[in-house]
């Protein structure tokens, strides 16, 4: 599960997630990152208008919403796990209102400063959002600081251990006074949009999710699952289109609304704006479908 970046050891995230999800009992995985939905406007459209907490227009550092924004409130938190503290950033919007809440489940840069800024533009949108360190077991992304050591903690993971981190993060969101308990979210980008099917299928207080990359489990998962799922590729990501058209069989067999959007011209982290892969367009849209799908399935 091991490939050679520069004479470093880092895991292979396609093969480990298969794995993860086998081990977790969830076998029979297909590699499944793409089925086109959907077209790009015609040239002469005119330009979506802005969304709150939209993407930016090129790469950039990592902020796009600044932690001192005056329409959100912003930080690290520390919440109890089952064998010790949980590390994330905790976004909300100032008010006295009550809100839907959303777990943020990173890649595989653990918990960046990306990860934090997705926190906050979910704020200015209108949601508490709670974005997970992974490595917390292993010490934090900020204490493990290096790629490789960040790249091999989440490696070590068992899938219980994911398991329990992400279901005590939910637990953690649902405490929060601001936060409806009933509304509860999750959004997850390539190695978390994986990681993500653990929770779907174990966890009812998640009444829907969206996945950005990553990859989408054996149909024979669905009969856990309650809930609908908005998935978001690059069309330049590896793909097995027969899985993932097995996958939208079980879900309308169960009634459960499954929408799958292919990204044209973008690939693996095309979301991410603080790496080369980024794709303003596509990262536009999927924020746009993402706000659109959280608003019509947390209602209540």
């Amino acid at each position: 599960m091991r490939r050679r970046n520069g004479g470093v050891d880092l895991i292979d995230h396609d093969r480990y997630v298969r794995h993860l999800l086998y081990v977790a009992g969830q076998a029979g995985l297909a590699a499944v990152l793409a089925l086109l939905v959907g077209v790009l406007p015609s040239a002469g459209a005119p330009a979506a208008p802005p969304r709150p907490g939209d993407p930016p227009d090129k790469q950039t550092a990592g902020i796009t919403v600044p932690p001192e924004d005056p329409g959100i409130t912003a930080g690290a938190t520390e919440y109890p796990g089952i064998t010790g503290p949980l590390f994330g950033y905790l976004a909300a919007p100032k008010g006295g209102d009550v809100y839907s809440g959303i777990l943020v489940i990173h890649d595989r840069q653990g918990l960046s400063e990306h990860f934090k800024d997705i926190a906050r533009r979910l704020a200015k949108a209108g949601y508490v959002a709670l974005a997970v360190d992974l490595t917390s077991r292993r010490g934090g992304t900020a204490a493990l600081g290096d790629a490789a050591k960040i790249d091999a903690a989440l490696g070590s993971l068992a899938p219980q251990q994911i398991l329990e981190d992400l279901n005590a993060s939910v637990r953690y969101l649902e405490s929060r006074p601001v936060v409806a308990k009933t509304r509860i979210g999750a959004i997850g980008f390539g190695v978390g949009g994986s990681v993500l099917w653990l929770v779907l299928t174990s966890n009812p207080d998640v009444k829907t999710a969206v996945a950005i990359s990553g990859v989408v489990p054996s149909p024979r998962v669905v009969s856990n699952l309650t809930i609908g799922v908005l998935a978001i590729f690059g069309e330049n990501d590896r793909r097995d289109d027969e899985g993932l058209a097995e996958f939208d069989t079980a879900m309308k067999n169960a009634g459960l609304p499954f929408v799958v959007k292919l990204e044209p011209k973008a690939g693996r982290d095309f979301f991410n704006d603080t790496t080369p892969r980024y794709v303003p367009q596509a990262a536009k849209d999927a924020w746009g479908r993402t706000l659109d799908w959280l608003s019509q399935h947390l209602t209540g």
